[in-house]
């Protein structure tokens, strides 16, 4: 080989290494945006229904059914989906009535 074609070699090696460490890196860089950008939007999807929980927790906690205790929730669930077991009883009962009941 001539000492030209092996300084030609060399130099497309050289170029060649470059190039393959420069297209590595800006992979690397533009992957880690898009690792970056979805684990924001990760993040703020759970921040939004963590955020829309705790609205709707109190508003479940002051149901009247729910300040009744567990008998009387247990009770609502009942009448809630066995509607035709109750179709001759009135929806509101007082709360003597709900607490005397045992659980079903």
């Amino acid at each position: 080989m001539r000492i030209r074609t092996k300084l030609l070699l060399g130099a497309l090696a050289l170029l060649g290494g470059i190039a393959y460490r420069s297209g590595r890196q800006s992979i690397e860089a533009s992957l880690g945006r898009l690792f970056e950008l979805q684990a924001f939007r990760a993040v703020e999807l759970v921040d939004r229904e963590v955020g829309a929980r705790q609205r709707t927790g109190p508003a479940w906690a002051s149901l009247d059914v729910l300040q009744d205790g567990p008998e009387a929730f247990q009770l609502a669930l009942v009448d809630f989906q066995m509607p035709e077991m109750t179709a001759g009883t009135s929806r509101r009962r007082s709360r003597r009535t709900r607490a005397s009941r045992p659980f079903p």
